[in-house]
C-alpha cells in the first residue's frame, strides 16, 4: 500500500474551493451562454462534440459520464433542433458518428466568446507567471485522476 504524502493544503478547504469555482463556472454559464431549450447536459454533449471531432455515442457517453441511453436521449434532441448530425463513418459502414452541424458550430464558436469573457475575468487577477504554473497544475491533476481510473 502506498504511503499517503503529507499535504500542506487542508482537504475540506481545497474541496470547498473546486466546488465553489465549479459552481461559479456553471452559474456563469447558465447566466450568459445556455439558451432556455438546452440542459447543461445537452449544453456539454454539444461543446464536446465540437471541440474531440466526429465521436461515437460510447465516446461521448465517457467523456460526460453519462450512460449511453442518456446519450442517445440527448443526441436525438440536439439532432432534432440542429446542433449535431449522425454520419456514417467513411471507413466503416456500421460505425455512425455524431458530428456538429451548423447550427451547433455556431452555437459553439459565439458560447467560445462567452466562455473568453468568463476566462478573462477570472484569470485577470494572476500575473502571468500565476497563470502558466496554474494551467501546469490542472493538466497535472488531470492527468492524475485519468490514471486512477
Amino acid at each position: 500500500m502506498q504511503e499517503k504524502k503529507y499535504s500542506p493544503v487542508d482537504f475540506y478547504e481545497f474541496n470547498k474551493s473546486m466546488f465553489d469555482l465549479i459552481f461559479d463556472i456553471k452559474r456563469f454559464l447558465l447566466s450568459e451562454d445556455i439558451p432556455p431549450n438546452l440542459s447543461l447536459m445537452e449544453y456539454l454533449v454539444v461543446f464536446t462534440v465540437y471541440f474531440y471531432g466526429p465521436m461515437k455515442m460510447r465516446d461521448i457517453s465517457q467523456k460526460v459520464t453519462l450512460t449511453q441511453s442518456a446519450i442517445t436521449v440527448i443526441v436525438d434532441k440536439l439532432e432534432k433542433e440542429g446542433y449535431v448530425r449522425r454520419e456514417r463513418d467513411s471507413d466503416d459502414r456500421r460505425v455512425i458518428n455524431i458530428i456538429s452541424d451548423e447550427k451547433g458550430i455556431e452555437f459553439c464558436a459565439q458560447g467560445l466568446q462567452n466562455l473568453k469573457k468568463m476566462y478573462d475575468k477570472g484569470i485577470e487577477v494572476l500575473t502571468d507567471k500565476e497563470q502558466e504554473s496554474f494551467l501546469r497544475m490542472l493538466t497535472k491533476i488531470s492527468d492524475s485522476l485519468k490514471q486512477q481510473k
